[in-house]
């Protein structure tokens, strides 16, 4: 039995050429057993990151998938195994996403996606895979969208409690390209737009070079709550590293406090329009992204 059959079938492997080297502990793919565990030796090794090896996401999404009797049971069971469990979660909410619909999600999980995405991307992007799956007519994938298409993204059409997004002068219009890969693998981006508050950086902020002091001692820390993580949102008015929505938060606090709109991820180099929420890129917000790349990965400029 080899790992892709044992995997299929929820069966532990046997010994064979391409495990020799293997302890066929670490090589049990029975998924359906009450007692299933990540592999023991990638658990010692690897604690905080367990279930990051492919084979071992999707058992352990299987598995929890299998005994639990409802979406909530599942994901909370699988998240709560720790490890990858971002990667082993999104697998498992797939799979019992298919198995019991949008109505099993509670519906105190959705209030807090929609409090991140509150012009509902995730649905529009949802929607737009289901519909392909089930269309039967051949449709000519492109990377650019129709106006039409482009509205939508920005707007949803559920008659909800939720604010709708109302475009003026000063946001920008949020934009979802989709593509197909070569092997005909549909995909979808959210492209960082050009706003009004990136065209209104001032001449002094622009030519101001960034203080690469501010990030010598590492892990980096939140000016707010001391929280010491790289990834730190850097305010590009008033130099401040604070820490984002995932963790307490104090990013968007700061700009609620001071309207300073733009921030620039020191973890992925993203700069965020606080104001227009959405991802901004361009003119001389470009170049403090570039003396952040310099600093963060010790180029010389």
């Amino acid at each position: 039995i080899n790992a892709e059959y044992g995997l299929a079938s929820s069966l532990a492997e046997e010994k064979h050429e391409e495990n020799e080297s293997c302890e066929l502990i670490d090589r049990n793919w029975n998924w359906r057993a009450d007692e299933y565990r990540f592999s023991p030796t990638r658990a010692k090794q690897m604690p905080g990151y367990v279930g990051s090896n492919a084979m071992d996401a999707l058992s352990m999404a299987l598995h929890c998938a299998w005994t639990s009797t409802s979406l909530p049971e599942a994901m909370l069971n699988i998240a709560n195994r720790r490890g990858d469990a971002d990667t082993t979660a999104a697998i498992c909410g797939q799979i019992v996403g298919a198995m019991y619909g949008y109505d099993a999600i509670p519906a105190d999980w959705l209030a807090r996606v929609y409090h991140w995405d509150p012009h509902k991307l995730l649905l529009l992007r949802a929607s737009r895979l289901y519909d392909r799956e089930h269309d039967d007519e051949e449709e000519d994938f492109t990377t650019s969208e129709t106006e039409d298409e482009k509205q939508r993204a920005v707007r949803s059409d559920d008659d909800d409690d939720d604010d709708d997004f109302e475009e003026t002068d000063d946001e920008a219009t949020v934009e979802v390209k989709r593509a197909v890969t070569d092997d005909g693998v549909e995909f979808f981006s959210v492209e960082p737009v050009v706003c009004q508050h990136v065209v209104d950086i001032a001449d002094d902020i622009a030519e101001e070079p960034v203080d690469s002091k501010l990030f010598e001692k590492r892990p980096l820390q939140c000016s707010k709550c001391d929280l010491e993580l790289d990834e730190q949102w850097y305010c590009i008015n008033c130099h401040q590293l604070r820490c984002g929505r995932y963790h307490n938060g104090h990013a968007a606090e700061h700009f609620e406090e001071s309207k300073h709109s733009i921030a620039i991820s020191f973890g992925d180099l993203s700069a965020w329009c606080f104001e227009c929420d959405a991802y901004v890129h361009g003119g001389s917000l470009d170049n403090i992204v570039n003396q952040l790349r310099s600093i963060k990965f010790k180029e010389e400029n």
